[in-house]
């Protein structure tokens, strides 16, 4: 009896409780052309490495100055997502285009018959 009642807790208590996020990793190359992806999809929580595979140092600056992570040739660095987060980064050490940051879901790929 108690062994039931503690799997109908357990039970009811998974299914009550809301979902738990886990916290992604995302990689972001940096070429002497751009960022690979360009569009990267994360949410709350993750962390995102720039590993820099350009020859120069990237300065790379978050939209409205939200944010700033500086990558040598050859480093990774890290940057945290946090809840209040603006998408749009662009280094300044060059004329790369735009990347984002996009706190949308991605989009689903298409099915293969």
């Amino acid at each position: 009896m108690k062994l039931t009642s503690a799997i109908t807790a357990a039970l009811l208590l998974a299914v009550c409780l809301p979902s738990v996020s886990v916290a992604k990793e995302h990689e972001v190359i940096i070429t002497g052309f751009g960022f690979f992806p360009q569009t990267t999809y994360v949410q709350p929580g993750d962390t995102v490495k720039f590993l820099n595979n350009a020859e120069y140092s990237h300065r790379l600056i978050g939209e409205e100055d939200r944010w700033e992570v500086n990558v040598n040739p050859s480093e990774r660095k890290s940057l945290t997502i946090s809840s209040n987060f603006k998408s749009r980064y662009n280094s300044t050490s060059g004329s790369l285009e735009d990347g984002i940051l996009s706190l949308s879901p991605p989009p689903q790929e298409a099915e293969s018959d």
